[in-house]
């Protein structure tokens, strides 16, 4: 047993730094195959590239597990990112004081 507990120490990196690789790639090509597909960055497009990722990581378990674990999180992402919207009108300012060609002319007063 201590030699199992031992084995299972040194391999834990390796393993799950391989599921995360994995995991990190396959969330990468879904979002920009949503991207090409749909021509448009939204959070729709993140919430349904969540929800198809975890649909394919659940795959061995079974058709059942696939749409349960999907419908999950997309159910999970779905107020998360639904609400960077409404939050990020009180962050940004107004979008005449990034480009100064729109300012109105200055006016020059004469001098004495």
């Amino acid at each position: 047993m201590e030699r199992h507990c031992h084995s299972c120490k040194h391999r834990s990196p390796s393993d799950c730094g391989g599921f995360a690789e994995c995991r990190g790639a396959l969330i990468s090509t879904v979002a920009c195959g949503l991207l090409w597909l749909r021509a448009k960055e939204d959070s729709w497009g993140s919430i349904t590239c969540g929800a198809l990722s975890r649909g394919v990581l659940a795959v061995r378990s079974g058709p059942l597990d696939v749409g349960g674990s999907a419908m999950m999180v997309g159910i999970l992402l779905t107020p998360i990112l639904l609400m960077r919207h409404p939050t990020q009108q009180f962050h940004n300012a107004p979008s005449f004081l990034e480009d100064p060609s729109q300012l109105p002319p200055l006016r020059r007063v004469p001098r004495p």
